[in-house]
């Protein structure tokens, strides 16, 4: 079960179990920690399976070098992620699937699922 931490809003009805790869190893709830790319990628995953979207797309990864250092829980989600154009890669071919995702990727990658998954 998750914990609030003191001095954060209670999570949206459903969040918690699209929202799992973001919690910490108590499985704590924690909105205001920095979220990564692969992170991202694995809860709009989850929500687009659990709303019934198609979510069979899947893309080659090995064209990026860093594809390797995908977590394994996260895998998937990143393949389908590229496959449908939520999350492209870097000029130097790299994914970077730990690195933070800033606000302008986020709005980005929310912009693009509303219009080509959740359309």
């Amino acid at each position: 079960m998750w914990r609030r931490t003191p001095g954060t809003p209670m999570p949206l009805p459903g969040l918690r179990k699209t929202a799992s790869s973001t919690a910490s190893a108590k499985r704590e709830f924690a909105p205001g920690k920095d979220i990564t790319r692969e992170q991202l990628a694995t809860i709009l995953f989850r929500y687009a399976e659990a709303k019934g979207y198609d979510v069979s797309a899947r893309a080659d990864l090995s064209a990026y070098t860093d594809a390797d250092q995908i977590q394994s829980y996260a895998a998937e989600s990143v393949a389908w992620a590229v496959a449908e154009g939520l999350i492209q890669g870097f000029e130097d071919n790299t994914l970077r699937p730990a690195g933070n995702a800033t606000r302008a990727q986020i709005a980005t990658i929310l912009m693009r699922f509303c219009a080509g998954v959740a359309k």
